[in-house]
């Protein structure tokens, strides 16, 4: 079996608009059994089966308090054949129990079906496709909104430049130890009901959230790196209070061990 233990702790500070910043605590484990690999006489996929639980807690200068705890598991699958036999397939369940302190009426239950490929071709490169649908059902029937159906798709992409480094050795090899990761989400919401009746006549939201995210790693020692990248977030809604957008870049130190 294997482990996984992931913790974040993240804080964001605007000196332009203080309401704006926000401490955020997230943790996760997760217990796996891997697909076992191909034996003679083996089909075109062995399975294994992973179990997970995660929390998240965020504060906001706002007074926002939010804290959410969920329960995921299911099934992993390993193919043998083809282009495949790089590939992970995951299809699983996905339970989260989500808590707003400060405003309990928001507060909801969500359940829903996940699934995702994941490939390591031999060259180094790796990417992702994932699929979530669900339904975050209201605590509080009087909730604005009421229910939601929720949907997200997620497309990510990591390449390093050594290929690069072979093409064109003067001009790449500063980068050539390097790694390009590209990542693309989108996210679509919609209310059972509709949310207030002193916005835009009561009207159902319904929103679409774009998010794009591009970075360069440099690598410093084996387990650490210099990260260059640029964000973008565009979320669109049949109500205006609800529309989003930011970009902007960012760089950062991180390490692994």
């Amino acid at each position: 079996a294997r482990w996984d233990l992931t913790a974040s702790l993240r804080n964001r500070h605007s000196r332009v608009e203080p309401l704006a910043g926000a401490n955020q605590l997230d943790l996760a484990l997760e217990r796996s059994k891997p697909p076992a690999g191909p034996s003679n006489g083996s089909g075109l996929a062995s399975w294994g089966h992973y179990i997970s639980v995660a929390g998240s807690a965020l504060t906001a200068r706002s007074g926002t308090q939010f804290a959410s705890l969920s329960l995921s598991g299911g099934i992993a699958l390993a193919w043998h054949q083809g282009w495949a036999a790089a590939c992970r397939t995951r299809v699983g369940v996905d339970l989260q129990a989500r808590y707003y302190d400060n405003s309990r009426l928001l507060s909801g239950r969500y359940t829903g079906l996940m699934g995702s490929l994941s490939c390591e071709p031999p060259q180094g490169s790796q990417w992702l496709l994932g699929l979530k649908a669900g339904r975050d059902v209201a605590d509080n029937p009087e909730r604005s909104g009421g229910d939601q159906n929720q949907f997200s798709l997620r497309a990510a992409g990591f390449l390093p430049l050594s290929a690069l480094t072979s093409l064109h050795k003067t001009a790449f090899e500063a980068l050539g130890q390097g790694a390009i990761t590209a990542d693309f989400e989108t996210n679509y919401y919609q209310d059972s009901k509709g949310f207030s009746p002193f916005l835009e006549s009561g009207r159902t939201r319904l929103m679409r959230r774009h998010s794009m995210r591009l970075e360069y790693q440099h690598p410093i020692t084996r387990h650490s790196a210099v990260v260059m990248g640029l964000e973008a977030t565009r979320q669109k809604s049949t109500i205006d209070l609800f529309q989003v957008q930011s970009a902007g870049p960012y760089m950062t130190f991180r390490t692994a061990w």
